[in-house]
This record gives structure tokens, C-alpha cells and sequence, in this order.
């Protein structure tokens, strides 16, 4: 079994790259558009050399990788979300045109597998890091969040703004 089939049952462990094919297919289809279609439509956006040939093998798992561009451009023209190229829809099982195939996780890295896939989508969408992650340096590449306060220290503040009361409890 090459790197880019799937097994009809069990568990399927994918790639990035494995996603976006499927996810690419899966759009395509339910737009209606053949791959040649899909491909004038990326050429349209300006990227050509995603020509039908290319697209064919990406979803058939032929193509072992794909760009960042060539994600945005793929997002752009079907009308999603980048993470949703990145992502599985669901966080438990993979239905695709051989049968139900469960996910088992998804392979961050060639050597670290996530689950569940809930904590991959947060984490493509920079809603937090993941397991074994340094979690501070991460907050600090994230200047939105890390500029703003937690809860608790709103909380610290607001209650440092509060009168202090004398011994007997009269403020």
C-alpha cells in the first residue's frame, strides 16, 4: 500500500497532505466541477501549474506534498477556510467513497500523531498549542494574545482598585 491509500476498515492515521487531497476531492465533488474545472479555476487565481494532470494525482495520493500556496489558492477557489483544507470535518470518524475508515490521529509530524482531532483544528487555528509544546514561547509568538490580560488579571486588578477596610471591617 503506497503512502497515500487508505486501507476500506480500520484506523487511518493521515498526513497534512493527505487531508487536503481528500478535502480537495470532497469539495470538487460537491461543487460539482471536474478536476480540469478546478484546475481553470485555480489557473484563474494565478496559479496554472495546477493543471488537472496535478490536481489528479494529489487526490489520488500520487503527490506527496502541496504547498502553502498552492492550500491558499485550493481554500480561495473552493470557497473554504485553509483549515478546513488541513482538518478533517469530523473529530471521530472519516467517511470516504471505500467505506468508514476511523481516524486514529492525525500525524502532525512523521513522528508525532494528535488526538483527538479537535486539538489539531485549535491548534491550526492558533487557538492553542499542543501537547509538549512550550506553551509560553508559543503565547509569545501570538502578540494579539499575549498582549491581552487573562481573566485573573483583570480580576487582580479590579480588586487592587477596591478600598482597603480598617481592622474592624468599616471601609
Amino acid at each position: 500500500m503506497t503512502q497515500g491509500q487508505r486501507e476500506t476498515t480500520g484506523t487511518w492515521e493521515p498526513t497534512p497532505t493527505q487531508v487536503v487531497a481528500q478535502r480537495v476531492r470532497e469539495l470538487r465533488t460537491r461543487h460539482g466541477w471536474s478536476a480540469q474545472a478546478l484546475a481553470d479555476r485555480c489557473a484563474d487565481a494565478g496559479m496554472p501549474h495546477l493543471v488537472r494532470d496535478v490536481l489528479a494525482n494529489l487526490e489520488a495520493g500520487r503527490r506527496e506534498t502541496v504547498t502553502i500556496d498552492e492550500v491558499m489558492v485550493l481554500a480561495y477557489v473552493l470557497d473554504v477556510a485553509p483549515v478546513d483544507l488541513f482538518v478533517p470535518p469530523s473529530t471521530d470518524v472519516e467517511h470516504h467513497k471505500y467505506g468508514r475508515v476511523d481516524v486514529a490521529g492525525y500525524r502532525v509530524t512523521p513522528t508525532s500523531t494528535v488526538t483527538p482531532l479537535s486539538s489539531v483544528r485549535g491548534f491550526v487555528v492558533g487557538a492553542h498549542p499542543l501537547h509538549g509544546m512550550d506553551e509560553r514561547r508559543y503565547r509569545i509568538e501570538r502578540p494579539d494574545e499575549a498582549s491581552a490580560p487573562s481573566a485573573a488579571d483583570v480580576l487582580a486588578y479590579l480588586q487592587s482598585l477596591q478600598p482597603k477596610g480598617d481592622d474592624d471591617g468599616q471601609r
